[in-house]
């Protein structure tokens, strides 16, 4: 109602239409950096294995003419994990409640599904925009604050994204490897993937500043919180943390862009091996790939 509101007196007041228009600024803002909070925490994660030994077997043809680049803007996320996101999800882990973390991790997944659902149905995956659209509506009687569809015995969530999507279409190769500030591995085709899902984002396009902010926050947060171990282990026993993390983002998004299927045409080593799958620690839904 407040919304509608100010949208019906903005003709008639030009100061409150040029605050307006500053407002959907902040709040394309505040969409951006939910999004960028996701994908840079998702270049972090991984498994146990040794660092060499996972670069080895994805850097064949790495394809990263911006290398030095990289590099540097890889250092300043990192850097910025280390001195504000860990200490808050180690402070927000051990000072609330398990069962509150989870009604929170409840909430961030349930506010993926529109977009989500989207992305399936442009990819044609009519069965999984099903499961998409049928949890949404089972996790609305809930509010979003728990999953009631997994209760029900429905397939895990899932999670899909505009670069997917441009794969699916048939732009298989992403292009060359770029690393971007706050944001973390991606490449040509997942970059513009990025932005197209910040501004299509049914959520993200009716919540407020503050809510947007809000979510972003606790959306890093929480992904930290549920992987910190694996993270700061990658970056220990790691050669060289920046090409494992290049090596890991490749074989991660080919998972997601498969659905998770098995790779018949390059079958090699992985994090899965260990038993922990890669989408396990790379993603903001429990099961979970998130935009690479």
């Amino acid at each position: 109602m407040i919304a509608a509101d100010l949208a019906a007196g903005v003709s008639s007041h030009p100061r409150l239409s040029d605050s307006m228009a500053r407002g959907r600024g902040i709040r394309a803002f505040a969409r951006f950096a939910l999004l960028a909070v996701a994908v840079a925490l998702a270049g972090c994660a991984s498994g146990p294995r040794g660092a060499d030994q996972v670069a080895g077997y994805a850097d064949e043809d790495v394809n990263d003419p911006l290398e030095g680049l990289n590099r540097q803007i890889f250092a300043i996320n990192s850097a910025a994990d280390a001195l504000i996101l860990r200490p808050i999800s180690v402070l927000y882990s051990e000072v609330v409640f398990t069962p509150v973390q989870n009604i929170v991790r409840s909430l961030l997944n349930y506010l993926t599904l529109p977009l989500t659902f989207i992305n399936d149905m442009l990819q044609g995956e009519w069965d999984r925009a099903g499961d998409t659209a049928t949890r949404f509506v089972i996790n609305t009687m809930v509010l979003g604050l728990g999953d009631l569809a997994a209760d029900f015995g429905r397939p895990e969530q899932h999670s899909e994204d505009f670069g997917q999507t441009l794969a699916v279409w048939g732009i298989r190769d992403g292009g060359p490897y770029l690393v971007l500030p706050f944001i973390g591995p991606s490449n040509i085709r997942d970059a513009v993937g990025f932005g197209v899902d910040v501004y299509t984002d049914p959520v993200g396009n009716v919540l407020t500043t503050g809510q947007s902010l809000a979510r972003a926050g606790m959306a890093g947060v929480d992904f930290r919180v549920r992987n910190g171990h694996e993270i700061d282990e990658l970056e220990r026993s790691s050669i060289d943390y920046y090409a494992t993390v290049r090596s890991l983002y490749r074989q991660k998004r080919a998972s997601d862009i498969r659905n998770g299927a098995p790779d018949k045409l390059t079958p090699g080593p992985g994090i899965g091996d260990t038993g922990q799958p890669v989408a396990s620690l790379t993603a903001h839904n429990p099961e979970a790939p998130l935009t690479y």
